[in-house]
């Protein structure tokens, strides 16, 4: 892995005074692929889930988008700012499903798995139907995580914005924060790897667990 081996560089140096930014970068990406390979592969893999979706949208998304007259105010804002959230979610999947992509970037997959472990709301359906898929590859440990927030805060907005964010916008990043971001990125990786069925654990970075 190139971030562990130009970490341990770094560490070896005398004096280390450069921009440690690519390397905490390149940690966080491990944390972005292993999270796209376990749940939304899934979704990628599978034959059906185009066509399901596809229906299902046009069910709720319709559903979502008409307007009830007998509604409050605030219940038609939840319902339209629903129908925007998961059109543009829908959006951004579909590349992953044409087989174009291989998985979201770290913002709407953290949108997707908080919304598809909420239990509530007129798109309820479409919530229990993106965590049936999002779960397959979780154990009953990885399924309780995954229904708590846990998974998601693995890329929670501090997260990123700690050890994420910085590099990809030239911001200066140390190496101390490097090596917290690999402490970040193996807990994480652990973690997956304590809530992943055996059939797919041999698939979770072997070197950062």
């Amino acid at each position: 892995i190139w971030a562990e081996a130009a970490l341990e560089s770094a560490e070896k140096a005398e004096v280390f005074y450069g921009d440690a930014g690519m390397i905490a970068l390149g940690f966080f990406r491990i944390l972005e692929h292993e999270l796209n390979d376990l749940l939304i592969e899934p979704l990628r893999n599978s034959k059906s889930v185009a066509a399901e979706l596809d229906e299902l949208w046009s069910r709720l998304g319709k559903s979502l988008s008409t307007e009830d007259p007998t509604q409050s105010k605030a219940t038609a804002a939840k319902r339209k700012k629903a129908h925007m959230l998961w059109t543009q979610m829908i959006e951004r999947l579909r590349p992953v499903l044409d087989g174009e992509k291989t998985g979201l970037e770290l913002g709407p997959l953290h949108i997707l798995l908080e919304k598809s472990r909420s239990t509530s709301g007129e798109d309820l359906e479409l919530k229990l139907y993106f965590a049936s898929k999002l779960t397959s590859h979780l154990n009953l440990a990885g399924q309780a995580a995954f229904k708590s927030g846990a998974i998601a805060k693995f890329i929670e907005q501090s997260a990123v914005e700690q050890y994420r964010n910085p590099p990809a916008h030239s911001r200066f990043v140390s190496l101390s924060t490097a090596q917290a971001c690999k402490r970040h990125v193996v807990q994480c990786i652990s973690g997956l790897a304590e809530w992943t069925i055996p059939s797919r654990l041999m698939k979770i970075a072997p070197s950062m667990q």
